[in-house]
């Protein structure tokens, strides 16, 4: 019977992994975790997010920084001027109030002025939060996460200047096995950005800044003093378009990263690379100098399409620096200083007027010198979504890993059921939206996982475990004209307690058990 009422519940009720991107949360409320990107998880990596650069060295969840940041993930520098002018100006205003368990206290606004040849863009985010074990209280009122970002840029003729500036500020408690710790986290960084259009060509010219103060007390941090990371890149491209079938670019980044400990560590790469794109195939290469080494990287996709298919092929090979926690931590290694990535992937996809099946085969090794053992997954993927009903969706998802590595966050087979519901009410002036989401991990293993003070993998042979975990989430909202509330609740299982094993949540061993976690959220978004 208790079986039923289980399997019944999870049948009526959006993954927390769909799609290309895959958050792995060591919450419910996204101040920490693990973020993945086409089966790789965002280690020692630049990305980028409103034109702003996050150097990934100290930062690479880009949750943390608010939804805006984490929608804007990876926007690359494309040509954005070329676009009609508007007759008149439009002020978009966006806010959105979530309040939970534990203290969840989150606002963010967004405040967006577009005129004929000039825009203002203006993002304010906080959080505060206790934790389900109090483990983010830190003895002061101070959100624990605040995030500010603004942007200017203005048009004239065939020239685009644009200026961004973000500062984020993290100060948080943190669990740690030995006291209660703090982690406090400075970033500011910056971006000038210029293009110019003249016939076919752009011309396109990018000045980064990021500066950081990284202090922790964590018995996992290196260090208990104060380091301070300063990153700069200066990036020029020059874009063309053929008959607007064939585009090709010409380009350069400078890097440059000093960082401060005890010492300092100065890292200094450059890439010089062509990239072209035709008929659906794109090739990116470059060759790269790290330090007094060269090397090259290289990038290769080929799309293709038919009345009902989808193909993608993807390869990719990658040299960068190595993690700066390798060269403090082991003197004796210093002079081994490039990480190389290998990924690749193949992506079938059918779609039909009601349904859509994708599968995914990817494999990633990562050659790190100063790890014994290759770090080296393959992952399949599939994902089946059925709309036959018109208000009725169905989503079923499949992700199989032969060999589990950090890459995959220490997560092995999951398999995940999606259901969401669209109606409308009083004459179609109200939609009310119900989703329901329930996964199951097979496997997780404890011996492999981020250290989430140092952001580098762990490899231990201790207390190797293997646990399976269950989650179910449900969320509804009630939408009219621009307003919206909604209530959520994640991981109801553990109110149920079906099978206590299977309702401890952890995807991280150094950090706290995820209990439930019930909010509502109100967003307000108006124009003029």
């Amino acid at each position: 019977m208790n079986k039923f009422l289980v399997f019944f519940i999870l049948s009526m009720v959006h993954p927390l992994f769909s799609g290309s991107i895959k958050i792995i949360p060591y919450d419910w409320v996204g101040q920490f975790g693990l973020f993945k990107q086409n089966g790789r998880v965002l280690f020692n990596t630049d990305w980028k997010s409103k034109k702003l650069l996050f150097d990934g060295v100290l930062s690479n969840y880009p949750t943390m920084y608010g939804a805006d940041i984490e929608n804007n993930f990876q926007e690359q520098l494309k040509p954005n001027f070329i676009q009609k002018s508007i007759d008149s100006s439009i002020f978009l205003s966006k806010i959105n109030y979530k309040q939970g368990d534990f203290s969840l206290d989150q606002f963010s606004f967004h405040l967006d002025s577009k005129q004929k040849n000039r825009s203002y863009d203006l993002i304010g985010f906080k959080r505060s939060y206790f934790g389900n074990q109090n483990q983010y209280f830190h003895n002061s009122l101070q959100p624990i996460q605040q995030s500010y970002i603004g942007t200017f840029s203005s048009k004239k003729d065939n020239n685009l200047g644009s200026i961004s500036i973000g500062h984020f500020n993290t100060y948080s408690g943190f669990p740690d096995i030995v006291d209660q710790s703090y982690l406090s986290n400075r970033i500011t960084n910056a971006n000038t950005h210029f293009q110019h259009s003249k016939g076919r060509l752009n011309f396109i010219f990018s000045l980064d800044n990021f500066l950081q103060r990284y202090k922790s007390n964590h018995s996992l941090a290196l260090t208990s003093d104060s380091r301070y990371l300063t990153r700069n890149t200066v990036q020029g491209k020059v874009e063309s378009s053929v008959n607007h079938n064939i585009e090709y670019s010409l380009g350069f980044i400078l890097n440059k990263r000093s960082l401060q400990l005890d010492s300092i560590l100065n890292q200094n790469w450059n890439n010089y690379y062509l990239s072209t794109s035709f008929g659906g195939i794109g090739i990116y290469f470059d060759l790269a100098s790290i330090g007094d080494k060269h090397v090259y990287n290289f990038v290769a996709d080929i799309e293709k399409s038919t009345k009902n298919f989808d193909f993608i092929f993807c390869l990719k090979e990658e040299n960068k620096p190595i993690h700066p926690y390798y060269y403090f931590k082991n003197s004796d290694i210093r002079l081994k200083l490039i990480e190389k990535n290998r990924f690749n992937s193949f992506t079938a996809k059918w779609r039909s007027k009601q349904n859509t099946l994708l599968s995914r085969i990817s494999s990633v090794k990562e050659i790190n010198p100063n790890w014994i053992n290759k770090a080296e997954t393959q992952t399949i993927y599939l994902e089946y979504i059925n709309t036959m009903l018109p208000t009725f969706e169905f989503g079923l998802f499949f992700n199989k890993e032969k060999y589990i590595t950090y890459q995959t966050g220490g997560l092995g087979d999951w398999i995940a059921l999606d259901l969401k519901s669209n109606f409308k009410t009083f004459s179609g002036y109200m939609d009310i939206t119900l989703k329901v989401n329930v996964k199951h991990f097979s496997e997780t293993l404890s011996n492999v996982y981020f250290n989430p003070i140092e952001f580098v993998p762990i490899f231990s042979t201790d207390n190797i475990k293997t646990q399976e975990m269950n989650i179910l989430n449900g969320t509804i909202g009630i939408k009219v004209s621009s307003f919206v509330i909604q209530y959520s609740w994640i991981n109801m299982l553990e109110l149920f307690n079906y099978y206590k094993k299977g309702t401890e949540v952890q995807f991280n061993p150094e950090m706290p058990l995820n209990g439930s976690q019930k909010s509502l959220t109100i967003k307000w978004h108006f124009k003029d």
